[in-house]
């Protein structure tokens, strides 16, 4: 079954959510999506993970196995593997944000959201490094600790994840609801066939 993750580090992080986040929890993974913006360019994307939670709301999550570097002075991101070499990879902070406005995009766009009960969504993303052991290095004015996951966090994602909620949530969101999970879930991964 792990055989449909692209990487070691994807598989930790879901195997830690299946076995430690509530049943009513839904995680998906690898949601993509198309979509023409409000410019009309067509953009894509993909989540590595879409964690919907009836309590409070939908978030986005990507994962970046092996190490980590950044040049702050070019901007740029890179993975280091095993062997010490660098890769660039895009802003895995950035890449976050931009799945969590793609993910509401691609809900209030779609019809049977209007279905949904509630007025205002609580919608957050997050960025976890399973190989990674200090969080405090990673850490900046738009890198907060509390959407940060590190290795220590996968023995306690539960704790994590409440934090990550409780950072994203504001007064006046509501629930998403069980109701909310279905739509949602049904709007990102509908199952179908064609005869």
């Amino acid at each position: 079954q792990l055989k449909a993750f692209r990487s070691r580090a994807e598989a930790r992080f879901y195997e830690a959510c299946r076995d430690q986040l509530p049943n009513e929890i839904v995680v998906v993974h690898s949601a993509g999506w198309i979509y023409r913006d409000a410019r009309g360019r067509v953009r894509e994307g993909e989540a590595d993970f879409t964690i919907l939670a009836p309590q409070v709301g939908i978030f986005a999550v990507e994962v970046k196995g092996g190490g980590i570097a950044h040049d702050a002075g070019s901007g740029r991101w890179y993975s280091v593997d095993r062997r010490g070499e660098r890769h660039e990879i895009k802003d895995p902070f950035r890449q976050a944000s931009n799945e969590r406005h793609a993910l509401l995009d691609q809900l209030v766009g779609h019809s049977a959201w209007r279905q949904w009960k509630g007025n205002r969504l609580t919608l957050g993303h997050a960025v976890f490094f399973p190989d990674i052991n200090d969080s405090t290095t990673l850490q900046g004015p738009d890198r907060p600790r509390a959407i940060i996951g590190v290795a220590q966090d996968i023995a306690a994602i539960g704790a994590w994840f409440d934090s990550v909620c409780q950072f994203w949530r504001q007064g006046g969101d509501d629930p998403l609801g069980s109701q909310g999970v279905r739509l949602a879930e049904e709007i990102l991964r509908r199952s179908i066939e064609v005869r």
